[in-house]
């Protein structure tokens, strides 16, 4: 099914899709045409009448932006894709919601992906910082946190809420840096540390020509207080090695140290 394009307008598809045979939502160059969401989306809306064939191909000439992404296998109910799109002629004229928009690219789409609607935007528009909160749900199985068949309903609420109290404690500001690919992050800490290096030695300049004195030794003792923020102020700068963190860990009394006891069993 295809459309007759009248005029370009900046609109918004609101798309949900089923991620297991996808290698995520934003499309790549390096992978095959119909492995990512944006990618079959894209052919779909070409095949329809929505992208000119000059354009096809090149999504930074649609204006294409996202809501949101997902990794590979990620399933999503409602992602906003936003894009300036080529339509008919009274496009929206008893049709306040774009349904029958959306089923001209449905038509083109696999079964796992669907368009559910397409509404008129404005140009200025911004579908990824107009987004006020995205929703995440996370399936596992339930022997990942010992619930196991035969477990008693007591046993259950036990595991439930031991395990909601590990989850706490990845809420809030954390350096979650052992979380991210090494290579990655030795490249962003070695350019940070260069930032704080140079940053010293040029306040060390300005001390010397201003001819500051030397404070006394009782001055110059770090008190609790100044030793606390020079650790936030190293973990917040990213400047922190494993290492270090480890150190930090260890001379801090007050840290909770969260262990699951069907993981580590005494």
């Amino acid at each position: 099914m295809r459309w007759e394009s009248a005029r370009k307008k900046r609109v918004v598809l609101r798309v949900g899709y089923v991620g297991t045979e996808y290698r995520g939502l934003q499309k790549q160059r390096e992978l095959s045409a119909d492995s990512t969401i944006e990618s079959v989306l894209e052919s779909a809306i070409f095949k329809a009448g929505g992208i000119l064939e000059s354009n096809y191909g090149k999504l930074q000439k649609v204006g294409w932006e996202r809501s949101s992404r997902t990794d590979k296998g990620v399933h999503s109910l409602a992602t906003m894709i936003s894009l300036k799109m080529e339509i008919p002629d009274r496009a929206w004229e008893n049709d306040p919601d774009g349904i029958s928009l959306a089923s001209f690219i449905n038509s083109n789409l696999p079964n796992n992906v669907r368009v559910f609607s397409i509404l008129p935007a404005q140009r200025s528009f911004d579908v990824r910082r107009e987004c006020l909160y995205r929703e995440y749900f996370y399936l596992l199985p339930a022997e990942t946190i010992g619930i196991k068949d035969g477990c008693s309903s007591e046993e259950v609420q036990e595991h439930l809420s031991e395990f909601n109290s590990i989850l706490k404690g990845f809420e809030g500001n954390h350096p979650f840096h052992n979380y991210t690919a090494r290579a990655k992050y030795r490249k962003v800490l070695a350019g940070r540390q260069r930032r704080v290096k140079g940053a010293s030695s040029t306040l060390k300049s300005m001390s010397s020509e201003m001819g500051m004195e030397e404070s006394s030794s009782e001055e110059n003792t770090p008190s609790e207080h100044d030793e606390d923020l020079n650790i936030s102020s190293m973990i917040d700068s990213g400047v922190c090695e494993d290492s270090c963190m480890n150190d930090i860990a260890k001379g801090s009394e007050n840290r909770v140290q969260i262990q699951a006891r069907w993981l580590y069993p005494i």
